[in-house]
């Protein structure tokens, strides 16, 4: 049960309360066993929005003066006006929790349709002698994860790792030699720099540098995406 439904349900029996009101020559009173269920609707009512809202929240707040208000006379039960004042503010609290809960739907509008490294799900299958592409699998992930949420630093730092777990898979020394092939199964210019040759130098600024100036982390420094890419699908991946 979602705390909108708990919320709910508390109201449901403050309404069914309001109904057994009687009476008397102090006004509309409720039994001594129907105040005792409107306390104990109170403070199940204050011990949830405590949990969901944090300690001193407005609704707790707010219920306790309804409360202290709408109660007195000589039998000191709530009175009708307070029931309702009541009711309102926890049909206050279980709006405020939908929006809360609408907002997280609406944040992965904000992600990116695309992804950083394409086919994960396929590399899961491979098996590379000598090689377990688990480490490679995960780092490419995370790199998918960073390039969402627009981690510069992050994908930098992925990428290097990337750019150095590659090649030996492919019985190479450097990226550059395992993105050759690729310029022939891709449209990617002879002159285009590979992730080893330009990459590199802004990657080690990016992972090493603590005093020295550099560029500002960029969709564009870590465009190695399209040759990374590029190499592994034309490399078998």
């Amino acid at each position: 049960m979602t705390p909108e439904d708990e919320i709910q349900k508390l109201d449901d029996q403050l309404n069914l309360l309001s109904s057994r009101f009687v009476q008397s020559s102090e006004g509309l009173i409720l039994s001594a066993d129907d105040e005792g269920n409107f306390k104990q609707t109170i403070l199940e009512a204050k011990t949830l929005f405590d949990a969901v809202f944090g300690v001193d929240n407005p609704f707790s707040r707010e219920v306790n003066q309804a409360v202290a208000e709408g109660s007195g006379g000589f039998f000191g039960g709530p009175s009708y006006k307070c029931l309702r004042e009541v009711q309102g503010i926890f049909r206050a609290g279980k709006r405020e929790l939908e929006r809360r809960r609408a907002i997280v739907p609406n944040a992965a509008i904000k992600r990116k349709k695309d992804r950083y490294v394409e086919r994960i799900e396929e590399m899961g299958g491979l098996t590379a002698k000598d090689y377990d592409l688990t480490k490679l699998i995960r780092l490419c992930q995370e790199l998918n994860a960073a390039y969402d949420d627009d981690s510069y630093m992050s994908i930098g730092m992925l990428v290097r790792s990337i750019v150095d777990h590659v090649p030996p898979i492919f019985s190479a020394k450097t990226f550059t030699e395992v993105i050759i092939p690729a310029r022939s199964h891709s449209n990617l210019p002879c002159g285009t720099s590979t992730p080893h040759s330009a990459m590199r130098p802004i990657l080690f600024c990016m992972c090493k540098s603590v005093t020295r100036k550099c560029c500002r982390p960029s969709s564009k420094l870590i465009s190695a995406r399209t040759l990374i890419i590029c190499s592994l699908r034309s490399s078998g991946f």
